[in-house]
Protein backbone atom coordinates (compact mmCIF):
# COMPACT_ATOMS: atom_id res chain seq x y z
CA UNK A 1 0.00 0.00 0.00
CA UNK A 2 3.00 2.32 0.29
CA UNK A 3 2.77 5.19 -2.14
CA UNK A 4 -0.98 5.05 -2.59
CA UNK A 5 -2.40 8.54 -2.83
CA UNK A 6 -5.32 9.23 -0.54
CA UNK A 7 -7.69 12.09 -0.21
CA UNK A 8 -10.30 12.65 2.43
CA UNK A 9 -13.02 15.27 2.24
CA UNK A 10 -14.45 16.64 5.48
CA UNK A 11 -17.78 18.35 4.98
CA UNK A 12 -19.67 20.59 7.40
CA UNK A 13 -23.08 21.32 5.85
CA UNK A 14 -25.89 23.52 7.06
CA UNK A 15 -28.98 25.16 5.65
CA UNK A 16 -27.03 28.44 5.25
CA UNK A 17 -23.53 27.38 4.11
CA UNK A 18 -21.20 24.58 3.19
CA UNK A 19 -17.60 24.17 4.36
CA UNK A 20 -15.34 21.51 2.88
CA UNK A 21 -11.73 20.60 3.66
CA UNK A 22 -9.61 18.31 1.53
CA UNK A 23 -6.64 16.45 3.00
CA UNK A 24 -4.45 14.47 0.65
CA UNK A 25 -1.21 12.60 0.89
CA UNK A 26 0.26 9.15 0.96
CA UNK A 27 -0.54 6.48 3.50
CA UNK A 28 2.55 7.19 5.59
CA UNK A 29 1.80 10.94 5.80
CA UNK A 30 1.24 12.01 9.39
CA UNK A 31 -1.83 14.20 9.95
CA UNK A 32 0.30 17.12 11.14
CA UNK A 33 2.19 17.01 7.82
CA UNK A 34 -0.96 17.26 5.70
CA UNK A 35 -1.93 20.54 4.06
CA UNK A 36 -5.62 21.30 4.49
CA UNK A 37 -7.33 22.82 1.46
CA UNK A 38 -10.38 24.66 2.76
CA UNK A 39 -13.37 25.78 0.74
CA UNK A 40 -16.45 27.70 1.81
CA UNK A 41 -19.73 28.29 0.05
CA UNK A 42 -22.31 30.54 1.71
CA UNK A 43 -25.87 30.26 0.49
CA UNK A 44 -27.82 33.39 -0.47
CA UNK A 45 -30.65 34.83 1.58
CA UNK A 46 -31.53 34.48 5.21
CA UNK A 47 -33.70 31.36 4.95
CA UNK A 48 -33.25 27.96 3.37
CA UNK A 49 -34.64 27.41 -0.10
CA UNK A 50 -34.13 24.63 -2.62
CA UNK A 51 -31.57 26.66 -4.58
CA UNK A 52 -29.17 25.93 -1.72
CA UNK A 53 -29.21 22.26 -2.76
CA UNK A 54 -28.21 23.12 -6.33
CA UNK A 55 -25.54 25.57 -5.17
CA UNK A 56 -24.14 23.03 -2.69
CA UNK A 57 -24.00 20.13 -5.15
CA UNK A 58 -22.45 22.32 -7.87
CA UNK A 59 -19.85 23.48 -5.37
CA UNK A 60 -18.94 19.90 -4.39
CA UNK A 61 -18.78 18.85 -8.06
CA UNK A 62 -16.41 21.74 -8.81
CA UNK A 63 -14.12 20.95 -5.86
CA UNK A 64 -13.96 17.20 -6.59
CA UNK A 65 -13.27 17.59 -10.31
CA UNK A 66 -10.80 20.48 -10.01
CA UNK A 67 -8.64 18.89 -7.35
CA UNK A 68 -8.55 15.41 -8.83
CA UNK A 69 -9.85 15.71 -12.42
CA UNK A 70 -8.95 12.13 -13.33
CA UNK A 71 -10.12 10.73 -9.98
CA UNK A 72 -6.73 9.07 -9.43
CA UNK A 73 -6.74 9.27 -5.64
CA UNK A 74 -8.34 6.75 -3.32
CA UNK A 75 -11.00 9.09 -2.00
CA UNK A 76 -13.33 9.05 0.97
CA UNK A 77 -15.73 11.66 2.29
CA UNK A 78 -17.03 12.25 5.77
CA UNK A 79 -19.99 14.53 6.36
CA UNK A 80 -21.26 15.76 9.69
CA UNK A 81 -24.76 14.58 10.49
CA UNK A 82 -27.41 17.09 11.48
CA UNK A 83 -27.38 18.26 15.06
CA UNK A 84 -30.92 17.51 16.11
CA UNK A 85 -32.71 20.31 17.93
CA UNK A 86 -30.05 22.99 17.42
CA UNK A 87 -31.70 25.88 15.61
CA UNK A 88 -35.11 24.22 15.66
CA UNK A 89 -36.76 21.50 13.63
CA UNK A 90 -36.66 23.34 10.30
CA UNK A 91 -32.92 23.94 10.66
CA UNK A 92 -32.34 20.21 11.16
CA UNK A 93 -34.61 19.25 8.26
CA UNK A 94 -33.06 21.72 5.82
CA UNK A 95 -29.54 20.65 6.82
CA UNK A 96 -30.45 17.05 6.01
CA UNK A 97 -31.74 18.13 2.57
CA UNK A 98 -28.38 19.74 1.78
CA UNK A 99 -26.39 16.83 3.23
CA UNK A 100 -28.45 14.24 1.33
CA UNK A 101 -27.91 16.01 -1.98
CA UNK A 102 -24.16 16.27 -1.31
CA UNK A 103 -23.97 12.57 -0.44
CA UNK A 104 -25.74 11.77 -3.71
CA UNK A 105 -23.28 13.96 -5.65
CA UNK A 106 -20.27 12.25 -4.08
CA UNK A 107 -21.69 8.79 -4.69
CA UNK A 108 -22.12 9.64 -8.38
CA UNK A 109 -18.30 9.86 -8.41
CA UNK A 110 -18.13 6.51 -6.56
CA UNK A 111 -16.77 8.27 -3.49
CA UNK A 112 -17.79 6.42 -0.32
CA UNK A 113 -19.39 8.68 2.26
CA UNK A 114 -19.63 8.26 6.00
CA UNK A 115 -21.96 10.32 8.17
CA UNK A 116 -20.46 11.14 11.55
CA UNK A 117 -21.97 12.86 14.57
CA UNK A 118 -20.18 15.85 15.97
CA UNK A 119 -19.09 14.34 19.28
CA UNK A 120 -17.47 11.37 17.50
CA UNK A 121 -15.34 13.43 15.10
CA UNK A 122 -14.43 15.83 17.91
CA UNK A 123 -13.23 12.95 20.10
CA UNK A 124 -10.97 11.56 17.35
CA UNK A 125 -9.74 14.82 15.80
CA UNK A 126 -9.58 17.10 18.84
CA UNK A 127 -9.32 14.53 21.66
CA UNK A 128 -12.45 15.72 23.41
CA UNK A 129 -15.98 14.77 22.33
CA UNK A 130 -17.54 17.84 23.90
CA UNK A 131 -14.94 20.28 22.54
CA UNK A 132 -16.24 23.83 22.24
CA UNK A 133 -15.98 25.84 19.03
CA UNK A 134 -13.07 27.70 20.61
CA UNK A 135 -11.33 24.39 21.50
CA UNK A 136 -11.74 23.20 17.91
CA UNK A 137 -10.45 26.43 16.37
CA UNK A 138 -7.45 26.57 18.71
CA UNK A 139 -6.52 22.93 18.08
CA UNK A 140 -6.90 23.08 14.29
CA UNK A 141 -5.08 26.41 13.97
CA UNK A 142 -2.21 25.14 16.12
CA UNK A 143 -1.92 21.97 13.98
CA UNK A 144 -1.87 23.97 10.75
CA UNK A 145 -0.44 27.42 11.55
CA UNK A 146 0.25 28.29 7.89
CA UNK A 147 -3.33 27.64 6.76
CA UNK A 148 -5.85 30.45 6.85
CA UNK A 149 -9.12 29.41 8.42
CA UNK A 150 -11.51 32.23 7.62
CA UNK A 151 -14.28 30.98 9.88
CA UNK A 152 -15.29 28.33 12.38
CA UNK A 153 -16.94 26.20 9.71
CA UNK A 154 -13.58 25.70 7.97
CA UNK A 155 -12.05 24.58 11.27
CA UNK A 156 -14.94 22.15 11.77
CA UNK A 157 -14.61 20.77 8.22
CA UNK A 158 -10.89 20.24 8.86
CA UNK A 159 -11.67 18.37 12.08
CA UNK A 160 -14.16 16.19 10.18
CA UNK A 161 -11.50 15.50 7.52
CA UNK A 162 -8.99 14.56 10.24
CA UNK A 163 -11.52 12.10 11.62
CA UNK A 164 -11.83 10.61 8.14
CA UNK A 165 -8.04 10.46 7.70
CA UNK A 166 -7.78 8.57 10.99
CA UNK A 167 -10.56 6.11 10.15
CA UNK A 168 -9.84 5.53 6.46
CA UNK A 169 -6.09 5.96 6.00
CA UNK A 170 -4.41 5.35 9.36
CA UNK A 171 -6.73 2.62 10.58
CA UNK A 172 -7.62 1.53 7.06
CA UNK A 173 -11.04 0.02 7.62
CA UNK A 174 -11.88 0.13 3.91
CA UNK A 175 -8.54 0.28 2.13
CA UNK A 176 -8.57 -0.50 -1.55
CA UNK A 177 -5.94 -0.46 -4.27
Amino acid sequence: MKGIKWQVLGIDPSARKLALTLLHGEEETEPTNLKPYCFYQPFPGTKFDTSHITIGTSFVHKVVTQLDPDLQFTTYAVIEGAVVGKGGVWSTVSQTYVAGAIIDTLQRYNIPVQIVNNSTWKKVAIGKGNASKEDIANHIKSMYPTTEFHNQDMCDATGIALYGWDKEVINGRRRTT
